[in-house]
């Protein structure tokens, strides 16, 4: 998995309401799938303030990272699980 600056995919952020969509597919499909998930999310908001009225009615962000391709996704998730099994976790840069 290389970055833009190598040769890789151009990354982009799509931003709704809620939800925070960090990808590498094409614009159109990141938007598309992040509407889509900001209508899963938006039923949430609209009870939060009732179910926890100390909470200031606030949900936040739901930040997603959505791989083109599963074997990066693959790759990521391997990496991290090796991470967190070293004892050289704080040396151990995902990449």
């Amino acid at each position: 998995m290389a970055c833009p600056h190598d040769g890789g995919p151009v990354w982009t952020e799509v931003k709704t309401d809620h939800v925070r969509l960090r990808t590498d597919l094409p614009v159109a499909t990141a938007e598309e799938f992040a509407r889509e998930v900001e209508s899963a999310v938006r039923p949430f908001a609209a009870i939060t303030d009732f179910l926890l009225p100390n909470s200031g009615g606030e949900i936040g962000d739901t930040t997603l990272v959505m791989f083109a391709e599963k074997w990066e996704y693959d790759r990521v998730l391997f990496d991290y699980d090796r991470a967190m099994r070293s004892s050289e976790l704080g040396r151990t840069m995902i990449a």
